[in-house]
């Protein structure tokens, strides 16, 4: 499949759609079963990450190019409002209207995971958990 473009439909959509932009052709679509909020891209995995809001409030991950739905990823009580990755690539943050912000370990290189456990003693929270914002 040939796609350099990707975007998430209107609030009632439920789907991510594909393009090429060459001809502007719609390449596929996914039908995510829950409105989409934000798409992360995984360049290292070469996965997508979907975050949702109603009715789900889950993230999905999507293996690329095949589009098989190979994680889904209970987040928060109310939609996620934003995602965004970290500069390594490798944890997600998401806000949620449920007002947590939360740190997920998505995507880990096995050589950066062995330096991230031996610096876990220096953390005191865990990145799974949720903290409030407000």
């Amino acid at each position: 499949m040939i796609c350099n473009f990707f975007k998430r439909g209107g609030s009632y959509d439920r789907h991510i759609h594909f393009w090429n932009v060459s001809s502007d052709a719609r390449v596929k679509s996914i039908d995510t079963g829950s409105q989409v909020t934000s798409i992360i891209w995984s360049k290292d995995f070469k996965e997508l990450l979907s975050t949702h809001g109603f009715p789900n409030h889950n993230m999905t991950i999507w293996s690329y190019p095949t589009l098989n739905k190979t994680a889904d990823i209970p987040a928060h009580e109310s939609g996620i409002l934003h995602s965004t990755i970290s500069p390594d690539n490798q944890v997600v943050a998401t806000a949620a209207s449920d007002e947590n912000l939360k740190f997920w370990r998505v995507f880990q290189n096995a050589r950066k995971n062995e330096k991230f456990k031996n610096s876990d003693k220096e953390n005191t929270g865990s990145v799974l958990g949720g903290c409030i914002i407000r």
